[in-house]
């Protein structure tokens, strides 16, 4: 049977009655007695008889039933950490650097711990629900205290952890690509996928008549990559030392994009981006540094805007 425009009703209503109330549990049992009710052609006693019979069959599934215990159990270890003071703990260390940060600009300490929510999410690579369960348990006291919306932080902790758990699968998520690999009949499950992630960086498959459509000239496998940079020069008044982290894309088959976050004798926190493009033989660039400073450079102890070419002589043509 087709339900056609009534079955979006169920979690239109779950998703208001979660806003509205801020009960999330009562939310989703009412959105979900709600479809029941909808289905059992809207008998209330038949709908709540048929709701609480599906809710059972959910455990007849040992893999739903391993994933209601292993979130309940990971939300008892978090809720542990809160009681223990360990989360207080976490708090009372970061809002002192935060007030370092505020005293340097107004607002930005606002701009570094969502920062470094982001990094949280990423580093616990472990698993998925861990990290977002992490991270939200940590950083919504002091979201809340800077007046940053509680959306934001679900989407900073969803956005950082999923993706690197799939990224770098030495965790649940590649217990699970080894199992979908053995159901294909691969007999080294392991060995496959961990030759398989560097195509998780937008690694090319084949050669330049099949589909590398993305070498903008230059000699590189792949579409993405990560990497460390250490720089040092001695001055007369001492060494100058950076750390720089640095996130490199290829937006087209024209345009490439590189994101950094770099340590100085400056900052400790200079984040910096910059866009490619190389057209035959000329490379033009735009680059800047200390981007969280332009606001109030009257403030700022260092920023650089800087706009160049380079010209590529190929002497293999």
């Amino acid at each position: 049977m087709e339900y056609g425009f009534l079955s979006v009703i169920p979690p239109v209503v779950a998703i208001i009655l979660a806003l509205r109330t801020k009960q999330v549990y009562f939310a989703l049992l009412f959105g979900i007695w709600f479809s029941w009710l909808i289905i059992k052609g809207w008998n209330p006693l038949d709908g709540t008889i048929a709701m609480i019979e599906g809710l059972v069959n959910v455990f007849k599934s040992e893999g739903n039933t391993r994933t209601i215990m292993f979130s309940a159990l990971v939300g008892a270890l978090l809720i542990f950490i809160q009681y223990s003071k360990g989360v207080e703990g976490f708090i009372n260390i970061l809002n002192k650097r935060l007030v370092k940060f505020e005293e340097k600009k107004s607002g930005f300490a606002r701009v570094m711990v969502q920062v470094l929510a982001m990094f949280t999410g990423i580093s616990l690579f472990v698993e998925t629900s861990i990290s977002s369960l992490t991270v939200g348990t940590l950083y919504r006291p002091i979201f809340d205290k800077l007046k940053i919306p509680r959306e934001k932080l679900a989407y900073i902790a969803d956005a950082s952890s999923a993706p690197s758990s799939i990224l770098i699968p030495f965790n649940a998520w590649g217990a699970f690509i080894m199992g979908l690999l053995l159901t294909q009949g691969i007999e080294k499950p392991f060995a496959v996928m961990m030759a398989s992630i560097k195509y998780n960086f937008g690694k090319e498959i084949g050669g330049d008549e099949v589909c590398n459509c993305l070498k903008m000239g230059e000699n590189q496998e792949y579409n993405q990559s990560v990497g460390f940079q250490y720089f040092s020069i001695f001055r007369p008044k001492g060494p100058q030392i950076a750390a720089t982290l640095f996130y490199y894309y290829r937006l087209s088959d024209y345009f490439s994009l590189k994101a950094t976050y770099s340590a100085d004798s400056y900052s400790y926190s200079n984040i910096g981006l910059g866009l490619v493009t190389t057209i035959k033989m000329v490379n033009f660039y735009i680059v800047a540094d200390n981007l969280q400073w332009y606001s109030n450079l009257a403030k700022a102890k260092s920023v650089s805007l800087q706009f160049g070419l380079n010209i590529i002589i190929d002497k293999n043509e």
